[in-house]
């Protein structure tokens, strides 16, 4: 009779094989599953059915986005895991009648350093979300629930993800990929995710920001983190123009407006002198300018556009731990305090309504809050949104048609991504 052990060895090479190859995205599913029914009220999708982009579409080449097997599972809230019950706001300078809906909008993955533009809305005002950091993620709300797709799979990417709609509601993101130390920008092109790579010349591509031209192309504000610069990409509509706009320690939390003429507007932080500072692009060469020289001023800038098409900009004062405002007023820069109760400002994100009237979300870090300040055209109303342990961090302001802010922010505490609406209007 003829040996088993030949057969046996065989078999047990196979099984061994089979399971060193699959057993790593057995194990990132499960992981996903049993986290996301940790939280409850989920549905998984099994995977993504990705439609390969036509080769030439868009700027640069896309990403290998057909294979299934790059995906992790959708995981759809049909409700969110905490009732969005509206709150009352806990601030004396709020009625009774000023309600904020939050819901949970992500406690699966994994993300960071998100920017004051990872929020925006469809023109019916439906919530979009770009975030990311083990991989870049992209939330959309249907009204009832939140959808969440991997848009770029590769490892380490998405951190710094900033997010523009395009006239037809696609997204197109700018975000870091801190393994390959370089810019990248996704768009959706209608039935698939392009991905390109902007700029890889040294550590490129923190503190993104990304605004889309008339013509619909993106333009993308960024540090270069080796050289210590402020840099800038537009998409000629065939390649990627790259700029250098300031230098010597310059770039970090950059803000990029652009206005109806596609002039440049840029905030940014001067961290070899603590300056809030401010970069504008007149059509032919760069006007760059110093607008707060205060000691260690000017982190966590967020700009906006006017109905007049002049500059609004928030940001932190770090020597005195103050939410500070600047405004243009068409010859000179206005500086004022919003908030200077206790330390507040950081991660600042500003939106003008139809009037021409600025809003601005930021974190309270010695409250652990999440605040929102408006012009009512005479003073700020300040307004505590969710103080529900240690929130309020990577804060992303939009407002829709009525007036009413959307805000999506950090939930340290459960290391969730959260979303708040105002229900009535201003």
């Amino acid at each position: 009779m003829k040996s088993k052990l030949p057969f046996l060895l065989a078999l047990a090479f196979f099984l061994i094989t089979f399971f060193w190859l699959w057993g790593d995205r057995m194990v990132a599913e499960a992981d996903v599953i049993q986290y996301a029914a940790a939280k409850q009220d989920f549905q998984v999708i099994p995977t993504l059915s990705a439609t390969p982009t036509p080769p030439g579409v868009g700027p640069g080449s896309s990403g290998p986005l057909d294979d299934p097997i790059n995906y992790l599972p959708y995981v759809v809230y049909l409700q969110p895991p905490k009732t969005p019950t509206p709150r009352p706001t806990s601030t004396p300078t709020a009625t009774a009648t000023q309600l904020w809906s939050i819901q949970r909008v992500d406690a699966v993955h994994s993300f960071s350093d998100m920017t004051n533009r990872s929020l925006r809305l469809t023109s019916n005002g439906l919530p979009r979300i770009a975030y990311g950091g083990s991989q870049l993620y992209y939330a959309a709300y249907n009204g009832s629930s939140w959808l969440i797709q991997i848009v770029d799979p590769s490892n380490n990417v998405g951190k710094f993800a900033s997010l523009a709609l395009d006239s037809q509601g696609n997204p197109h993101i700018s975000y870091y990929d801190a393994a390959q130390k370089q810019l990248k920008y996704a768009r959706w092109t209608g039935s698939a995710w392009d991905i390109s790579v902007v700029d890889s010349a040294e550590d490129v591509g923190m503190y993104s920001s990304i605004a889309l031209d008339n013509a619909g192309r993106p333009n993308i504000s960024y540090l270069n983190n080796t050289s210590g610069t402020l840099k800038f990409a537009r998409w000629t509509g065939s390649s990627w123009t790259i700029q250098t706009v300031d230098t010597v320690k310059v770039g970090k939390y950059t803000s990029l407006a652009l206005d109806p003429n596609n002039l440049i507007y840029i905030s940014h932080f001067d961290s070899m002198n603590g300056n809030l500072k401010f970069a504008q692009y007149t059509g032919s060469a760069w006007d760059l300018q110093v607008i707060d020289i205060r000691d260690k001023v000017g982190m966590y800038t967020s700009i906006a556009l006017g109905t007049n098409n002049y500059p609004y900009i928030s940001y932190y004062d770090d020597t005195n731990d103050d939410l500070k405002y600047a405004y243009w007023t068409g010859s000179t820069w206005v500086v004022s305090t919003i908030d200077s109760t206790s330390t507040v400002g950081l991660y600042t994100s500003i939106a003008m309504d139809s009037t021409g009237k600025p809003s601005i979300a930021y974190y309270d870090i010695a409250a652990g809050d999440l605040k929102y300040a408006r012009w009512n055209g005479s003073t700020w109303v300040i307004q505590v949104v969710d103080s529900s342990g240690n929130v309020g961090q990577f804060a992303s302001l939009a407002l829709d048609s009525l007036g009413r802010p959307h805000i999506s922010y950090y939930d340290a505490g459960n290391v969730d991504l959260m979303y708040a609406v105002k229900l009535t209007p201003p």
